[in-house]
Order: C-alpha cells, then sequence, then structure tokens
C-alpha cells in the first residue's frame, strides 16, 4: 500500500482513508494489495483529485511526555467506554457476511413463497449487493454515488417483485 500511495504522490494516512472508505481491508501502510484493488484505488484516487506529483512526508506524531502520556491512557480507555454506552456497536462487515445478510433480507418473504425460491431470490440479489455492483456503476458507466446507489436499489426492487409475481403467478 505505501508504494501505491507514493506512486500517486498521497501519504500513507491519505491512502489508508481511501482503502476504508472503498472497503479495502488494510491494517497497515505495509498491507499488500492485491492488483485488482490497486487499479480500483488508483483510479478513484486520480478521479477525485487526489495525486500528487510527489509524495508529501508523513506528518509527525507528536510525543508525549511519559507524565502527560500517563494522564491521557485513563481518559483514553474511557472514551469508547462511554461511546459504547450511548451508542450500540456496529458489526464491520466484511468477507463472507454476504449470503448471512441476504437470507435475512428475504426471510419476511418466509410463507409467501418456498424456502428454495427464497434462497434463490438471495443468490440473486448477491449480483447486487457489493463492491462490484458500485465498481461497475462507478467506474465503467461513471455514475455518482446516488446515481449508483440507486440503480442498485431499482435491480434488488425488481428481483423481490419479480419473485413475488412468480410465486402469486404459480
Amino acid at each position: 500500500m505505501h508504494e501505491l500511495a507514493k506512486e500517486l504522490g498521497m501519504t500513507n494516512a491519505e491512502m489508508m482513508a481511501l482503502c476504508e472508505q472503498m472497503g479495502v481491508g488494510v491494517k497497515t501502510h505495509s498491507s499488500t494489495l492485491i492488483e485488482q484493488w490497486a487499479d480500483q484505488l488508483r483510479r478513484k484516487a486520480e478521479r477525485e483529485g487526489l495525486t500528487r506529483p510527489e509524495q508529501p512526508e508523513e506528518p509527525k506524531p507528536v510525543k508525549k511526555t511519559a507524565k502527560k502520556a500517563a494522564k491521557a491512557a485513563p481518559k483514553a480507555a474511557a472514551k469508547p467506554a462511554e461511546k459504547a454506552a450511548d451508542e450500540p456497536a456496529e458489526p464491520r462487515f466484511t468477507r463472507g457476511h454476504r449470503v448471512d445478510l441476504l437470507r435475512d433480507a428475504v426471510r419476511p418473504l418466509t410463507g409467501k413463497m418456498p424456502a428454495a425460491e427464497a434462497d434463490r431470490l438471495a443468490q440473486a440479489l448477491s449480483l447486487i449487493y457489493g463492491i462490484e455492483m458500485l465498481v461497475v456503476l462507478k467506474d465503467i458507466w461513471g455514475l455518482g454515488d446516488k446515481a449508483a446507489v440507486s440503480v442498485m436499489e431499482w435491480a434488488a426492487q425488481s428481483l423481490v417483485r419479480a419473485a413475488i409475481s412468480a410465486e402469486v403467478t404459480a
């Protein structure tokens, strides 16, 4: 990832933020990227004007004295606990969760169609749900975020309607 940041004239922090925005799972600036992700990140950075002729220096972390660091540690540890009490923790979506999410999405149709048809609908919806569809709509078709999501929603609704009407006519 560091090499791609250097190539595009971005800081490691900027590249990490772009990876997070696009759902690319990287842990550090030294993480390895597959070429497909590197190409997608490269295109997005260029499209959004994030590139520079040269990579700027990384901001230097501010060093704390031992006394200040000791004071800050209890406060930093308390903040996540406070946030967790105020807001419910949301699960991080990672690879492999698509099947469960889509089965949950079609669960309200239980009783309106056979289980095999509900599974078939979830399988069809998996073609629309995820980064792949966004890449096609944004990078190939040149759609913006809202337009891409609108097309994805329309496609999903069309599949659901078709599955329900097929059961009604059957």
